[in-house]
């Protein structure tokens, strides 16, 4: 099975005490070893259903959009949400370093 490749990854961070929006949209390409392979990993893992963090308005958000270049097969795209207190050990790299590269929005 060959896996889609990603064409581009939004990041965004929002919600916190002051409602602060923060991101960045990067190519995979520039991701350093480790998170481009826990972006990859996540391409692997079924779609994860949307967590409440709707419900909790002061809770920083981790927001991936994983957008894939179009298959007759697949989904081109893919939303994950982390509440910032729960954030899986599997994607800690890619939001630390993504975390570096995001601008207020």
């Amino acid at each position: 099975m060959t896996l889609p490749t990603v064409a581009q990854l939004i990041y965004k961070e929002s919600g916190g005490f002051g409602g602060l929006q923060r991101g960045c949209t990067v190519e995979p390409q520039i991701l350093p070893d480790t998170p481009r392979a826990q972006l990859q990993s996540l391409l692997v893992q079924p779609p994860e259903t949307q967590t409440a963090c709707a419900n909790m308005p002061d809770m920083l958000v981790y927001t991936l959009e994983i957008v894939m270049q179009p298959t007759a097969l697949a989904t081109n795209h893919r939303m994950l949400q982390y509440p910032a207190d729960d954030v899986p050990n599997e994607v800690t790299d890619l939001i630390e370093f993504l975390q570096t590269l995001a601008q207020p929005q």
